[in-house]
């Protein structure tokens, strides 16, 4: 079983890469194989916005491809990323728009459907719509995927820790729902400023080891 670890994580030796480490390391001892990915590593670039991905390929010529090949190849995903501004890093949502060209499906090209007859233009608008949002892959359905979140302030909070974490994991499992995959774990570590709470640390890596340990491939 392939165990793929993508973090979009600044600090190399943080909290999230830490804690994918450790799940890994559990895994590893199961006799899976693993690899862990840092999206900042790479060279991934904005969407554009363009929808020349409507015709099946990007027009960006970057590294999206060499890590969207890898998540295409893994039985379990593990995607962590540290709460910025009350949400996931920069550099994984750019990651997630870039799947449109492989995970969405196609929209007529607005130039060539205004040409047409307002009935007819009306008809083709609505079935496109119809269809319109993920692609229904059979690839990607049996996927697993386990959440890794880190966040500076605590989760539960009158200074509104839970506004920050909540949207963070929320961005993570929309682009979960949106692949048709199923979530089998989380771990959400707040309060990680404080590294005096040592014994927290150590429970959260030691959580994350166990939980390594007990991941399954689904028949």
């Amino acid at each position: 079983m392939k165990v793929l670890g993508i973090i979009g994580a600044a600090r190399k030796n943080g909290t999230v890469s830490s804690l994918t480490k450790k799940v890994l390391e559990g895994t590893q001892e199961n006799g899976n194989l693993t690899e862990l990915i840092n999206l900042y590593d790479y060279d991934i670039q904005h969407c554009k916005g363009c929808w020349s991905c409507h015709t099946g390929k990007c027009t960006i010529d970057d590294d999206f491809e060499k890590v969207f090949i890898k998540i295409k190849e893994a039985d379990i995903i593990i995607l962590g990323s540290p709460v910025y501004w009350a949400n996931i890093s920069g550099i994984m949502k750019t990651f997630f728009d870039r799947h449109t060209v492989h995970m969405h499906n196609r929209f007529p090209d607005g130039r060539d459907l205004w040409k047409l007859p307002t009935r007819e233009k009306i008809k083709k608008g609505r079935n496109a719509l119809k269809k319109f949002g993920p692609m229904d892959r059979e690839d990607f359905k049996k996927k697993q995927y386990i959440l890794i979140v880190a966040s500076t302030v605590p989760f539960k909070h009158i200074f509104g820790g839970r506004k920050e974490v909540v949207p963070t994991i929320n961005a993570l499992k929309r682009y979960i729902n949106k692949l048709q995959g199923k979530l089998i774990g989380k771990l959400i570590y707040t309060d990680t400023l404080f590294r005096f709470f040592k014994k927290k640390r150590d429970k959260m890596m030691n959580k994350a080891f166990r939980l390594g340990k007990s991941l399954k491939k689904t028949p």
